[in-house]
């Protein structure tokens, strides 16, 4: 019943864009269903960002980050001990045509999300930045790339990131594996600290 609910929501306010429906991608999983894919990702993100659950003090930029600013998936896909080809071709097709492309409470219900636009405003205002957010809204803003599952929802790539001033930040890729009911983390990749 809540996969069903889940579904509806997500068709109404357009934050999902169903991946075996795009042309060009045969890497995609034609069998994977949104349902599934919200559940498990809402699963995970309990799990290894729990802290920022009810936290009053962060919000979520509603856009997932999309970090290859980087070139981070070079450095993964160097890593040939952890993916072979045709899960890098699975990733790469994930990450550029993800399921989610706006964070809402409906998936997230116990975040606080603020919009993108909001963001840039603030940001690009001079007089305003950060002195500004931390008046008005609190601490920082995350940034969460949807994740990529694998191999059964076996494995999660994902990135996170957090801002909390102008030298104040960081961000990274973690390769995780689901072993029974647990996400280990098994590799970081593109790690920055500012």
């Amino acid at each position: 019943m809540k996969a069903v609910f889940l579904i509806l929501i997500v068709l109404t306010f357009g934050g999902y864009r169903p991946l075996h429906s795009l042309p060009g991608n045969p890497a995609l999983d034609p069998a994977e269903d949104s349902a599934e894919y919200i559940r498990q990702t809402l699963a995970f993100l309990q799990q290894v960002e729990a802290k920022y659950f009810g936290d009053s003090l962060s919000f979520l930029e509603d856009k997932p980050a999309t970090p290859d600013f980087l070139d981070c998936f070079n450095e993964i896909f160097a890593d040939t001990v952890q993916f072979c080809a045709r899960e890098r071709d699975l990733i790469r097709a994930k990450a550029k045509n993800a399921w989610i492309r706006q964070w809402t409470n409906t998936i997230l219900p116990d975040i606080r999300i603020i919009p993108g636009d909001s963001v840039t405003s603030i940001f690009k205002d001079l007089s305003r930045n950060w002195i500004y957010f931390h008046q008005h809204f609190g601490n920082g803003i995350l940034g969460f790339s949807t994740p990529v599952f694998y191999n059964h929802y076996t494995f999660c790539l994902f990135y996170f990131q957090y801002s909390c001033d102008g030298l104040c930040g960081e961000g990274y890729y973690k390769l995780y594996k689901k072993e029974g009911i647990q996400w280990v983390k098994l590799k970081t990749y593109c790690r920055w600290i500012s």
